[in-house]
């Protein structure tokens, strides 16, 4: 994962969102310059066997998005490498939904580090259960992020706050979301499992 000192600080960002709002003229590619290989390692990091077509497709939809409404984008949401981080993502896990193919890579990439705490996880893992994959495939971008999270035995609560889009709350909040996002997922895929082992 790219370090957070890589991308840009919040000033730049400001800058660099406000040329494109402002439509000047070298903003699109003055933004696709300084975000675009930060994307494509970050996403390389993350999802190491998908392939550099769906990685480079899944940055350059994020920022295509971005430069195509910039309305959407909501600073007090968080920073901009937070959006567009999560766009990537979601573009991402999109393309390995719709692609029969790839599914196999988007559910190993989630389960590399099996994490013995959590109930979701087993020696044999259970995301390789077609009742399993088949509710992975139902997710919602930001739940299969935390979801990827969990099997990689992530504890710190800001990772997670930062997939949900919710590191703008107090640390109380966040640790309040993140919980009801694990437990809920925990307990949708032990019911998609038959309630097999602990389902608290």
């Amino acid at each position: 994962m790219i370090p957070h000192a890589d991308w840009p600080d919040e000033d730049e960002e400001k800058r660099l969102l406000a040329d494109l709002r402002a439509e000047a003229r070298t903003a699109q590619n003055a933004l696709a310059r300084r975000f675009l290989p930060l994307l494509v390692a970050f996403l390389r990091g993350r999802y190491p066997r998908a392939t550099d077509d769906h990685v480079n497709g899944a940055a350059d939809e994020a920022l295509m998005s971005l430069i195509e409404r910039p309305a959407r984008y909501d600073p007090t949401r968080g920073p901009l490498s937070t959006y567009l981080r999560l766009s990537a993502v979601g573009d991402l896990k999109n393309a390995f939904a719709g692609d029969a193919r790839h599914r196999a890579v988007a559910l190993d990439s989630v389960a590399d580090v099996p994490n013995p705490r959590n109930p979701i996880d087993a020696t044999e893992n259970p995301l390789d259960d077609p009742r399993v994959a088949a509710e992975v495939a139902a997710l919602a971008p930001d739940e299969r992020a935390v979801l990827e999270l969990m099997c990689e035995g992530v504890r710190d609560t800001d990772e997670y706050a930062e997939e949900l889009g919710v590191l703008h709350l107090s640390i109380e909040e966040r640790r309040a979301v993140v919980k009801r996002a694990k437990d809920k997922l925990q307990k949708r895929l032990s019911r998609a499992l038959g309630d097999r082992g602990d389902s608290r």
